[in-house]
């Protein structure tokens, strides 16, 4: 999908920032300067990067001759992703891209909870040895315990703490970047790019 008119407010010192709307949709807002050049939202985010991009294409056009018009009213979005993009929104991150130089540069932020690998998990409960493992410059131990009805399952304690106090353990935000010369490849990039963590302030 050639998305001309949102490259074209990019390299105009434009910025895109897409996000999922409370009822699920996925909207795409183009700013420049301040002032929203372009916008779409769609129950995917690959419409609603379509409907922006003709919006750009229009310097912006009012929202109500638009949805409900030209095209329906969504109310909410879809619970099951169309593409790796579509899911990144769907799982509540969000996307900002722009122009620098000669590259498109895309920033995905989102929230995870941190959870116990499940091969160790497993190997626990089968063995009954406890596991010391990192993450995020935590060290976990989880060893096999019972629920009350004797049913084994494992419980996971933190041994070592990151220098500082301000990481949470559970619960932490992730960044993720991309850079390429085309807007689809930056895309892709920062899709398959590795995560960092983003140090905030524990609850």
């Amino acid at each position: 999908m050639t998305l001309q008119f949102i490259e074209n407010a990019l390299r105009a010192t434009g910025r895109l920032h897409a996000f999922l709307s409370g009822g699920g949709l996925r909207v795409v807002r183009i700013e420049r300067k301040g002032k929203l050049v372009g916008y779409g939202e769609h129950p995917n985010i690959e419409i609603a990067l379509s409907h922006a991009n003709r919006d750009a294409k229009k310097q912006t056009r009012p929202y109500s001759k638009v949805y409900g018009k030209k095209h329906p009213h969504y109310l909410t979005g879809s619970t099951s992703p169309s593409s790796e993009l579509d899911k990144v929104i769907l799982e509540g991150s969000t996307l900002d891209l722009w122009h620098n130089g000669s590259e498109f540069v895309v920033e995905i932020r989102g929230s995870r909870q941190a959870k116990v690998p499940e091969a160790i998990t497993h190997r626990v409960i089968e063995t009954g040895k406890a596991e010391r493992w990192n993450e995020r410059g935590f060290v976990f131990e989880t060893s096999r315990d019972c629920f009350p009805s004797g049913e084994p399952c494992a419980k996971t304690r933190v041994l070592e703490c990151p220098l500082g106090k301000s990481k949470s353990v559970w619960f932490y935000d992730f960044i993720k970047m991309g850079k390429a010369p085309t807007l689809w490849a930056a895309i892709d990039t920062a899709i398959a790019a590795k995560e960092e963590s983003v140090e905030s302030k524990a609850a």
